[in-house]
């Protein structure tokens, strides 16, 4: 591609977006950085958001000069299908693309720029972000940032410890399209991010900025957010990861090892989440045989030889595991383990310290060193003795980079 030099290039999928795709426009009408070339892809939107748009067109020509914009309408395809859209008409030296109802801060596109300008080495800068509510945007309800979990950028993305959210990145377009050499992200429902983001920060080096740049709107009725039922939300989590098994058999399509190994960690952590989710519900009747495959899933891995059965932490839960394990699993839970006081107190809870050869544990919860300890100090090992998905996850995940020798980039 031909980049003309200092543009950075937006790429704005929208459906619908007449509501709110304000807010986008009006942090883009008042960001430092003028070199701005913005393309609109109106994904078969039947609102004001055509209206909406080119209102603003004409507001921001005049205050900026130097501002571009491609205005691209098609028939609703998905967001995947819109990015591609845009993609042949990128004229900008970076690229970043982001959801229409989010808005970035007055000096982000310039703090990434300067970044990359003053950072040869690095192909692709990420910031901070934060989450807001639609109905309080004055309100910070989490951040998104890169924490380092796993040991990668790359692996923490792949493992959902990091959120991906689009707008956190920015990346040179020569290096963008030296990845996706056909112009084209594989097309999905499901989203975009993955396609893009798995790729990009395993082949790239990425740098961190420390400021948070972005607000990432959390809507009740976006359709990343709209699943109200077990069945709608197993099939957003087997969706993801069947996108996930997609992307990295092309990614590693020369290495079968490689993929074979990621997809038995991605098995572990699609299960985890498929049990979190499980937990959050009543089991109604039609539920049923969705609920006893997840539970199989945990059954599989139960040495059912052991005497007496227990799930780490007396939490509601777990509360509902044990239910469920019952019920779905014919697996009699006698109680749970828990290293708070006030909670031994209760007949069905012991101490960790109360643990024996007997025992099968099965462990829910984020991996806390305590548990680690505790387990090694009884010499219990895995699948003898217990589950542990979170902690076996990250386990093989390190032990996966060590034994591939892998160029992931860390972000720094």
């Amino acid at each position: 591609m031909n980049a003309v030099k200092g543009y950075v290039t937006i790429i704005v999928p929208c459906f619908n977006g007449g509501k709110y795709v304000y807010r986008f426009l009006d942090s883009l009408l008042i960001q430092s950085y003028k070199k701005i070339q913005l393309i609109f892809v109106n994904d078969g939107s039947t609102d004001e958001t055509e209206t909406v748009f080119n209102e603003y067109m004409g507001q921001i020509i005049k205050c900026n000069k130097e501002f571009k914009y491609k205005y691209i309408k098609q028939s609703n395809k998905g967001q995947a299908a819109a990015i591609n859209a845009a993609l042949p008409f990128v004229e900008g030296e970076y690229l970043m693309w982001m959801d229409s109802d989010d808005y970035i801060s007055p000096e982000h596109v310039e703090v990434k720029v300067d970044f990359l300008k003053k950072n040869q080495e690095y192909q692709m800068v990420m910031c901070r972000g934060r989450v807001v509510d639609e109905n309080d945007i004055g309100e910070v309800k989490r951040y998104l940032e890169y924490k380092n979990i796993s040991g990668s950028l790359f692996n923490d993305i792949l493992l959902e410890y990091c959120g991906c959210a689009n707008a956190l990145f920015l990346v040179r377009s020569f290096d963008f399209f030296e990845i996706f050499k056909d112009g084209k992200i594989y097309e999905s429902r499901i989203g975009q991010n993955l396609q893009m983001l798995l790729p990009l920060t395993y082949k790239l080096k990425v740098g961190h900025i420390n400021n948070c740049l972005f607000s990432y709107v959390e809507r009740s009725d976006s359709h990343s957010h709209n699943y109200n039922t077990l069945q709608e939300i197993d099939r957003r989590i087997v969706g993801v990861f069947e996108l996930k098994y997609i992307i990295i058999g092309k990614l590693f399509e020369q290495s079968m090892q490689k993929v074979q190994k990621l997809n038995t960690i991605l098995g572990k952590r699609k299960l985890q989440q498929r049990i979190d989710s499980l937990c959050l519900f009543d089991i109604k009747e039609n539920d049923r045989l969705l609920a006893e495959k997840i539970i199989d899933g945990i059954i599989q891995r139960i040495n059912m030889k052991k005497s007496r059965f227990l799930i780490w932490g007396y939490t509601e839960k777990n509360i509902k595991l044990r239910e469920y394990l019952l019920q779905f699993g014919k697996v009699t839970i006698c109680g749970f383990i828990d290293s708070d006081l006030q909670k031994q107190n209760i007949d069905c809870v012991i101490s960790p310290k109360e643990i024996n050869s007997d025992d099968f544990i099965i462990i829910s919860v984020k991996v806390y060193s305590e548990i680690i300890n505790e387990l090694c100090k009884k010499d219990l090992k895995l699948d003898r003795d217990y589950i542990y998905i979170d902690y076996e996850v990250k386990k093989e995940i390190k032990n996966y980079d060590k034994s591939w020798d892998s160029d992931i980039s860390i972000c720094r």
